[in-house]
């Protein structure tokens, strides 16, 4: 049935929902078990390996927002800074190679994509 409405629509109604019943979030959590169950009896007759791989219902996009809202104290409170200085430190370590300014790619990286292969000499401007 919401398969009716687009993508962003079905993401809209589902963030909408969730900051409607924000403040009563035990409503907000058997609205989506209901509609959890539904998706579930939906999709084992298709194919159950796709559920829950892709936003594209309205459940899907509350139990992400859902979770979001769930975790935010223990992230914010417990692992935020230490996830924000581990970031700050691989910046600089980032960093203290050569950076192209046009592609991106940088000689110390995690990501092989953006590897830059070939050793650039660094000048004073």
């Amino acid at each position: 049935r919401c398969y009716l409405f687009p993508l962003p629509s079905r993401c809209n109604l589902a963030s909408l929902l969730t900051i409607a019943l924000h403040g009563k979030l035990e409503y907000y959590t058997s609205i989506m078990k209901e509609l959890l169950v539904d998706l579930i009896d939906a999709s084992a007759s298709k194919n159950p390996k796709l559920m829950l791989r892709r936003t594209e219902s309205v459940v899907e996009k509350m139990l992400t927002n859902w979770m979001s809202i769930c975790m935010y104290s223990f992230l914010k409170d417990t692992v935020g800074e230490p996830f924000f200085l581990l970031l700050c430190a691989m910046k600089q370590q980032i960093n203290k190679g050569s950076v192209d300014a046009i592609t991106g790619k940088a000689r110390y990286t995690l990501n092989e994509e953006w590897l830059l292969r070939e050793n650039i000499e660094a000048r004073p401007m």
